[in-house]
């Protein structure tokens, strides 16, 4: 089941569905989708790197694959909301004129909007690393951002 539906699109356009599109799973579908992506690209090896590294005690020094069940995808869905129009269903709406139009100044709108969410999001995400179906305060991955000191 995904993470946000069209109620929560329509939170931020209202008439998305005036256009005469009339059914947008498979677009949040692929906003999904690409979302675990970047995660899996950019969030996982650093959280990973750090349980499963054989330097750090307890480290089984191995590294195993993001499970999408064990995030708190609620976290996500401003994200997912975001990125849904900005790539999928403004896109679709706009004509591309060399001008530019009301959806494509929109889908840039979201595209920015979309980059700071999840960068924020993406920075302190629970995963359920028991499997208990909880996220409790140490489920709570935080990541730091390394700086060199001189």
């Amino acid at each position: 089941m995904a993470f946000f539906t069209i109620s929560d699109i329509k939170d931020y356009v209202p008439d998305v569905d005036t256009y005469g599109i009339q059914n947008f799973d498979d677009d949040i579908g692929r906003s999904e989708t690409d979302i675990f992506r970047l995660l899996r690209i950019r969030w996982w090896p650093e959280v990973s790197a750090k349980i499963y590294d054989v330097t750090i005690a307890g480290g089984g020094g191995y590294n195993t694959e993001m499970d999408t069940n064990k995030l708190d995808t609620s976290q996500l869905k401003r994200s997912g909301v975001y990125h849904c129009l900005a790539y999928y269903i403004l896109p679709k709406l706009s004509k591309f004129e060399v001008d530019g139009d009301r959806f494509k100044e929109m889908a840039d709108y979201y595209k920015a909007r979309f980059d700071e969410e999840f960068d924020l999001s993406s920075r302190e995400l629970y995963y359920d690393w028991d499997s208990d179906s909880v996220f409790e305060a140490n489920e709570r991955v935080h990541r730091e951002r390394l700086k060199l000191v001189r």
